[in-house]
């Protein structure tokens, strides 16, 4: 749906900005919210023009998407820990070897 025929559909047409816009429309889909994004130019944020029946809906659907962005944003990042790993094989190890000086 476009933002033209959103707008013309009724009264009480709302934005929010999301970054993630797949995980957006997931659970606009599951609340029954009728979105329309619209990407900034130079921006990797989209701004999601929306419309639902039901204000309750529409506050389950967000408070659900900032859930979900949070604990994304928490979750420890993989690939920063195989770097840094990859990092720990690389530096080189001590000598352990031991050598026999005979003593007198």
């Amino acid at each position: 749906m476009t933002v033209k025929e959103l707008a013309a559909k009724d009264r009480g047409l709302q934005s929010v900005e999301v970054e993630d816009q797949k995980s957006f429309e997931k659970i606009a889909r599951k609340y029954g919210i009728d979105y329309a994004p619209y990407k900034a130019k130079g921006q990797d944020k989209f701004l999601v023009f929306f419309k639902t029946p039901d204000s309750g809906a529409m506050e389950a659907a967000f408070s659900e998407y900032t859930n979900k962005q949070l604990k994304k944003a928490e979750r420890p990042s993989v690939l920063r820990a195989l770097a840094q790993i990859r990092g720990m094989i690389r530096t080189p190890v001590k000598d352990k070897t031991r050598k026999k000086v005979p003593e007198r």
